[in-house]
């Protein structure tokens, strides 16, 4: 798992650099405009959320890359993507079922893999939820604008994977709204905990 996430951030890196560095520049801009300066730890939330978002395109999206050597001796930037058709499922719990429940005698341990798949699905957008809830905090509605935006990134990528050579399926997107769900009620949580222990060292 280490290894895959690794490899993912490393062929997602030039996209991370990318939207960072736009990202930043558009909130100096706005702090500069704006008389009303967020904190730093505010800053530091929102920065953490962005970050994330461009890390998920990466593990989602962004095929495999890298630098090769031509026969005349030239680097060439090199795309790794499956030319077979992608596998497409649209039957709700059928990748889970198969995951957890079936068998494949052409891969040792299917069974702990296939459940390591379908917990890593869901807890991949869990930090997003977590996040986006308590550096939003005082945005009415944040956890329904954070579920039906995620939704509609979930779709949004799936639909896109069927053109960079994934596969895209249905119960990703079921394990990955669980997932969401998950850390925005983590984040309530936390807002309330926090929010009470403030109140309480405020009275004293």
């Amino acid at each position: 798992m280490k290894q895959v996430i690794l490899q993912a951030v490393q062929d997602g890196l030039p996209l991370i650099l990318f939207g960072t560095i736009v990202y930043l520049l558009i909130r100096l801009f706005r702090r500069k405009k704006n008389d009303v300066k967020p904190s730093l730890i505010r800053e530091g939330l929102w920065l953490a959320f962005v970050l994330y978002v461009l890390f998920l395109l990466s593990v989602t999206l962004i095929p495999h890359w890298r630098f090769v050597l031509t026969v005349t001796g030239k680097r060439r930037l090199t795309f790794f993507i499956d030319s077979e058709k992608p596998y497409v499922n649209i039957m709700p719990f059928e990748t889970i079922r198969k995951l957890l429940f079936g068998n494949d005698e052409r891969v040792d341990d299917f069974h702990n893999i296939g459940v390591m798949n379908v917990i890593g699905n869901a807890l991949i957008y869990l930090p997003l939820g977590m996040i986006g809830v308590i550096a939003w905090f005082d945005v009415k509605n944040i956890s329904a604008k954070i579920l039906s935006g995620g939704f509609v990134m979930c779709l949004v990528v799936e639909f896109i994977q069927y053109f960079v050579g994934r596969s895209p399926d249905i119960d990703d997107v079921i394990l990955n709204m669980t997932g969401l769900s998950i850390g925005i009620c983590l984040g309530n949580i936390f807002r309330i905990v926090f929010s009470k222990k403030y109140t309480k060292t405020g009275a004293q």
